[in-house]
C-alpha cells in the first residue's frame, strides 16, 4: 500500500512538473511592447572558422518561424530590442 501511495505521488508530481515543453508564443520573455527585433552577427571569440555566421543564421531562422516578431538581421536603430550574442570556449 505503502509503494503504491508513494508510485502516485511520484508520477504525480512528474505530470506537474512537465519537461519544459511548451507551444510557440507561449513563453515570452520579452517585453510586451517588442515587436521589432534586430539580430546582428553575433562575436566570434572561439577558434572555429565562420561558427559566428551559422548560429546568427539558425537563430534568425528559429526567431522567424516561431515568433510574431519582425525581425531584421544586423544593426537597427528603428528596432524595438536587439539580440546581441558572442560565442566562446568555456
Amino acid at each position: 500500500m505503502r509503494l503504491r501511495l508513494a508510485s502516485v505521488g511520484l508520477l504525480s508530481l512528474l505530470l506537474v512538473s512537465g519537461c519544459g515543453y511548451h507551444t510557440v508564443n507561449s513563453a515570452v520573455h520579452l517585453p510586451g511592447n517588442v515587436r521589432t527585433l534586430a539580430i546582428p552577427a553575433f562575436k566570434n571569440n572561439t577558434q572555429s572558422y565562420h561558427t559566428q555566421a551559422v548560429f546568427t543564421e539558425a537563430v534568425i531562422r528559429e526567431f522567424t518561424s516561431r515568433s510574431s516578431y519582425r525581425i531584421v538581421s544586423g544593426e537597427d536603430a528603428d528596432a524595438d530590442a536587439t539580440l546581441r550574442e558572442r560565442l566562446r570556449v568555456s
